[in-house]
């Protein structure tokens, strides 16, 4: 028997981890989708914790970073497709 119960359900979560120095910018942009956690504590002191993410996406903002599009455009007019 479960004493303790807690849920959290998200349909959408965006996170952008951010360096402050030496100057301002967004380094990765993390987004989530149909996020679920759940925590759950019974009468023996048994823990349970679930997290389940249907779709998840991790965007590098660096700039110069090799972006897989662009690779694949740069591959296709090499090749003449």
């Amino acid at each position: 028997v479960w004493l303790l119960r807690v849920e959290v359900k998200l349909s959408r979560i965006g996170l952008s981890i951010i360096q402050e120095a030496p100057l301002a910018r967004e380094l990765l942009y993390l987004q989530l989708e149909l996020v679920r956690l759940e925590w759950r504590r019974n009468d023996r002191g048994i823990q349970n914790l679930k997290l389940v993410i249907s779709d998840a996406q991790a965007d590098c903002q660096l700039p110069g970073r090799d972006d897989a599009r662009l690779r694949d455009r740069r591959r296709c007019e090499s090749l003449g497709l």
